[in-house]
């Protein structure tokens, strides 16, 4: 699968770099963990486990960090794409809160990691959910109101309120605070050099061709030959791990995100913005006051990603831009990704059904960094026989 087409910003600002993937020299090659790519999702699975004190090793087919994580936008929410009222049907209020609250502090603890890393740009700010015509209102009063109950930090702003205190055109909005945006392919690579020092190996290019579990681990074959071995295999993928899930269960489309540089400045503690158009537009600043403006999501299958299709969105994410903000503003750059979306905004992470020790991390959706933090707590607990409250909300085989 193709997974980014156009330059991303991390590109662009050169926060990925190459070099720290060795090349697989050995025939034979044992680890206690295993994990295939070394995206953000990846690179949080290998720190967690590091520091628990297991022997890690990682493989890419492509150079480290090199996937979809370098196209990511970077906002952290714990607001989630599904509302409210349908996941709480679907998994009871109690879970529904359980979920945003373990999303919250996974963002928190996202700001922990960043700190010895000040590439990673990690800044907390607000999130504004943002009604986009009229009719929208009743809904999002509907998601304030669970909110509301689950005690989440949360205002809601009418109309006028909503443009005086924020410059920001809506119906209605619900100001959601300690939010936060981060560089994640900054992140990634800065967990992996630092995990390189404390005993990670990176093998890459390697592409796992096939594996095979048996009672002694998990026996691992790539199409160059070379055979791996492991204790425990962990698929983190990214958009191409979703050949380990059952169809109806998720989506697949192309997101397009622009990189606008404003004519005039943008307030320097501009919240994340997001509304409730499908597809929705959203926009969040940059370290460097640009702004990166995204949305326009089309089906992936049959789709050719030409130039002429990225300037078309393009214009269409600047119109959205200027009716939300009245910002103008001059494109930089514009880039398409592979996104994946499951059918109730949740996340992939837990054993490949049928197996033992072979465990998915895919942190699919609009959350998919902050999915990748806690999917690495549930990881480690999985591989202590720990049991995790999020395993079933999470899990590849659940309900639908």
């Amino acid at each position: 699968m193709k997974l980014k087409t156009g330059t991303p910003y991390s590109l662009l600002k050169q926060s990925a770099v190459t070099g720290f993937g060795k090349p697989l020299t050995r025939t034979s090659t044992h680890a206690q963990v295993l994990i295939v790519g070394t995206g953000i999702s990846g690179a949080l699975i290998a720190h967690s486990l590091l520091h628990a004190g297991f022997h890690v090793c990682m493989v890419d087919k492509r150079e480290p960090v090199r996937g979809s994580t370098p196209a990511s936008t970077g906002l952290l929410q714990y607001e989630l794409d599904g509302s409210a009222a349908e996941l709480s049907e679907k998994f009871g209020f109690p879970q529904w809160n359980r979920i945003v609250h373990t999303m919250k502090s996974a963002n928190a603890a996202l700001g922990k990691l960043a700190a010895p890393f000040p590439g990673c740009g990690f800044e907390v700010r607000d999130s504004l959910y943002v009604a986009s015509k009229k009719s929208d209102v009743s809904s999002l009063k509907k998601e304030f109101a669970f909110r509301t109950e689950a005690h989440l930090p949360v205002t809601w702003l009418s109309t006028d309120n909503l443009r005086n205190q924020c410059g920001v055109h809506g119906s209605a909005a619900i100001l959601s605070r300690q939010a936060a945006k981060i560089d994640a392919c900054a992140l990634a690579q800065g967990l992996l050099k630092a995990g390189s020092r404390h005993g990670l190996e990176i093998y890459s290019p390697v592409n796992v061709a096939t594996y095979q579990e048996s009672s002694s681990g998990v026996e691992v074959q790539t199409s160059s030959g070379h055979r791996l071995s492991c204790d425990h295999l962990i698929l983190a993928d990214g958009y191409e791990g979703y050949r380990h899930l059952t169809r109806n269960t998720f989506s697949l489309y192309s997101t397009f995100v622009t990189l606008v540089r404003p004519l005039s400045e943008t307030p320097q503690e501009m919240p994340l913005i997001w509304e409730t158009s499908r597809p929705y537009c959203y926009i969040r600043s940059t370290s460097s006051g640009d702004l990166l403006v995204g949305g326009e999501d089309q089906p992936l299958i049959g789709q050719k990603i030409t130039r002429g299709v990225l300037k078309d969105v393009e214009a269409r994410l600047l119109k959205k831009l200027h009716n939300l903000t009245s910002i103008r503003g001059r494109p930089v750059s514009t880039w398409s990704g592979a996104f994946i979306a499951s059918k109730d905004s949740l996340p992939f992470i837990g054993r490949i059904p049928g197996a033992k020790n072979v465990f998915a991390a895919l942190a699919y959706g609009a959350n998919g960094i902050t999915f990748s933090e806690i999917g690495a707590n549930i990881i480690l607990q999985m591989l202590n026989k720990v049991h995790h409250p999020l395993e079933s909300s999470f899990a590849l085989d659940r309900n639908f």
